[in-house]
């Protein structure tokens, strides 16, 4: 095979050079460490090294042709997770050396990477009650991700591992939790278009951007960016899912001032820039808080919006394949509100679905209801 098929320029695996990373919070701040540079939180998997013994930090971990190749090996293995998730990783490896520091004496960098078992078993337990359960599984996935770049065993058996951090969700304290997120329904959208100047650029972009995020079933951050199209397919080019293969996203027209095709044709007649995630809920937020509503948080109006189908009627085989979802994983959006439930209270179901769905049956119940 010819040489230029090898070797393409890879995306970059290292954020902004030039970005300058916060400062660390009072409580996660590390020792100083010329193997640890203080860097963006996304780049800590690809750029804290590890030190393994009779290994230099050039080849980390690699037995590779050169450093250019070894580089280039760990470029790629950082690319294997999203910004988002590497994000999370970094906070992970952050909160892992943190604790290493805090022991005395401080753990030694070799013992770190690979760290043994019975090393990530103690930093689980000295986290647990401290720190919610799904975080501390981020964390503890942000170092087993810095061991498989690094190219370092991960010694810690999965069942062990499992049963260590389910203990510690069981343990996770109040302060941990995150307080439900209520739908964004009609009524709510309703209320925050007439606190929006659709003749004013941004408010257009907004109102677009909710509306056709409602009705599409779609995930916030898959709008919140540029589009310069106004048919209801749109593509997106990466989502949670699917990744850099992207899907297709469908909304149709809506009755009402609701309708996604009239503000996204409202939006088109003037001039646009790409519409930020922070932006769209800071113009949400002040319209909610000017209508007397709730603040609206992004997955507010997923929710909302899978509430607002199932009550029209769409069997929930349907919803979950125009909302995208690979598994079951949309049946936590069906809070226990009473405007969203009371019809399914009633003597005649409004949708059987629901119930069988949502309600366990009982144990030792026979299937048939002629038993």
């Amino acid at each position: 095979m010819p040489r230029q098929h090898f070797d393409a320029p890879l995306i970059s695996a290292i954020s902004n050079r030039n970005a300058h990373p916060k400062p660390y919070k009072p409580g996660l701040i590390p020792l100083t460490s010329i193997h640890r540079p203080h860097c963006l939180c996304t780049d800590r998997i690809r750029l804290w090294l590890p030190t393994p013994p009779g290994l230099t930090t050039t080849t980390v971990g690699y037995t590779l042709s050169s450093p250019e190749v070894a580089t280039r090996v760990l470029d790629l293995m950082s690319l294997a997770w999203t910004a988002e998730t590497r994000s999370g990783y970094g906070t992970g490896l952050l909160v892992f050396h943190v604790f290493c520091d805090n022991k005395t004496p401080p753990v030694p960098d070799h013992l770190r990477g690979p760290a043994s078992e019975e090393l990530i078993l103690e930093f689980i337990a000295s986290c647990a009650a401290s720190f919610g359960g799904d975080s501390l599984n981020v964390y503890v996935c942000g170092v087993k991700a810095w061991h498989t770049v690094h190219g370092l065993p991960w010694r810690t058996d999965k069942v062990r591992l499992r049963t260590a951090l389910m203990a510690a969700t069981k343990l996770t304290p109040d302060s941990s939790k995150r307080a439900e997120r209520p739908p964004l329904l009609l009524r709510n959208i309703h209320a925050i278009r007439e606190h929006l100047d659709l003749s004013v650029g941004i408010d257009a972009a907004v109102y677009a951007c909710l509306t056709m995020t409602f009705w599409a079933c779609a995930r916030l951050g898959e709008f919140t960016h540029q589009e310069k199209t106004p048919v209801t397919t749109i593509h997106i080019p990466f989502t949670k899912i699917a990744k850099y293969k992207g899907e297709d996203i469908h909304w149709a027209p809506q009755s009402g001032p609701s309708d996604p095709a009239a503000a996204l044709a409202n939006h088109m007649h003037g001039t646009y820039r790409a519409l930020t995630r922070n932006i769209f809920l800071r113009r949400i937020a002040a319209a909610a808080k000017a209508s007397g509503g709730e603040a609206v948080q992004g997955h507010s109006i997923r929710i909302g919006s899978v509430l607002e189908y199932l009550l029209r009627g769409m069997p929930f085989e349907a919803v979950k394949v125009h909302g995208r979802w690979s598994s079951d994983a949309f049946l936590k959006y069906l809070r226990k509100h009473a405007d969203i439930l009371a019809p399914y209270l009633q003597d005649t179901p409004a949708i059987e679905q629901f119930i069988r769905y949502t309600l366990r049956p009982r144990a030792g119940a026979s299937a048939s209801s002629g038993s």
